[in-house]
């Protein structure tokens, strides 16, 4: 009997299949034509800030599905290849703020699909026991190499044996992992979003100059950290109902996306302003970020909501097409 094996569990690059490649191929394909598709509707949405919310979907869905390298791999060319066909403003921001659409799902899907499951889903505790029985088990060998002498201490370790494997599969053990799981899941996204809450009423409320935020469209400090921060608290809110609300396995895929939809949009919201910043000012930052920040900071709540959905909802229909036959590798 062999120790239970985990290395696989914690690889953020799983080997390509031909199902993958395709899936990856296609999400590519799919976030560029999208775009030049509502492009043709509507000209105004091939500037950069509205471009990346567009091909944003695909890429954010491969990271989550496949993990940060390759989500940043179809972010970087879903971003160049849109813009060498709908060429618009350019700045390394944009291509950034593409990148980390797919880095941070993978990252954020890898913490809660990989590393808190195996650890509060039972597979710890699993092997934690699967490492004890098969230490037993070699003794037992040696000691049988003597069988008369040590026919007590044999029987000890068989006895031993028996408690452990009743322990390892008993039904009040799974039950508690299972339990633990949702727990954590809730208390991680919390303290996450909680976290990202503290630092932006730290640095919006008690660090950037009064001055600059009167420069912004809205005046108002408190104001403008209430517009910041309302969709963050809503997924709060939302993860704390869901907990009780949905179904076990609903909830352990939509833990993890908004946890990545507020961290995402963390980042992109002063990204993408300083792009375009870049951008329009060429590099000289005549006028206020916030001003930049405004559009983003007024649609976050929008944006994280429907990302969240839409995402959660794609991602229960891919997801098994992508995992039937995985073993189909190179």
């Amino acid at each position: 009997m062999n120790p239970v094996k985990t290395d696989k569990d914690f690889k953020m690059f799983s080997r390509w299949s031909i199902r993958r490649i395709t899936f990856i191929g296609m999400l590519i394909a799919i976030s560029v034509s999208f775009f030049l598709v509502v492009v043709q509707l509507m000209p105004f949405l091939s500037l950069p800030s509205y471009k990346i919310s567009i091909i944003g979907l695909p890429i954010k869905i491969a990271g989550f599905i496949f993990g940060p390298v390759v989500g940043g791999f179809v972010g970087l060319v879903s971003e160049l290849i849109s813009y060498a066909l709908v060429p618009t403003y350019f700045d390394k921001f944009f291509i950034l703020a593409a990148v980390l659409d797919g880095v941070i799902p993978g990252i954020i899907s890898w913490l809660f699909f990989r590393l808190i499951r195996f650890c509060y889903g039972g597979k710890f505790t699993d092997g934690v026991y699967a490492e004890k029985i098969y230490k037993l088990f070699k003794k037992l060998d040696k000691l049988r190499l003597n069988p008369i002498e040590n026919e007590k201490t044999i029987e000890k370790i068989e006895d031993k044996i028996i408690l452990l494997n009743n322990y390892r599969f008993g039904s009040k053990l799974h039950k508690t992992s299972k339990r633990n799981l949702l727990n954590i899941n809730m208390i991680v996204c919390l303290l996450i979003i909680l976290f990202i809450i503290v630092a932006v009423v730290s640095y919006i409320g008690f660090h950037v100059d009064e001055a600059v935020i009167q420069r912004g469209v809205i005046p108002n400090r408190w104001l403008l950290l209430g517009i910041m921060l309302s969709g963050y608290v809503l997924m709060m809110l939302f993860i704390i109902a869901a907990r009780f609300k949905l179904r076990r396995q609903l909830y352990l895929v939509i833990v993890p996306i908004v946890v990545f939809s507020a961290v995402l949009e963390t980042f992109n919201v002063p990204i993408l302003a300083l792009a375009e910043q870049n951008s329009l000012e060429n590099g000289k930052h005549v006028g206020s970020i916030f001003v930049y920040m405004f559009q983003h900071i007024v649609t976050s709540p929008v944006k994280i909501w429907g990302n969240m959905f839409i995402i959660f909802f794609t991602y229960q229909i891919i997801s098994p097409l992508i995992y039937k036959n995985h073993e189909i590798t190179y």
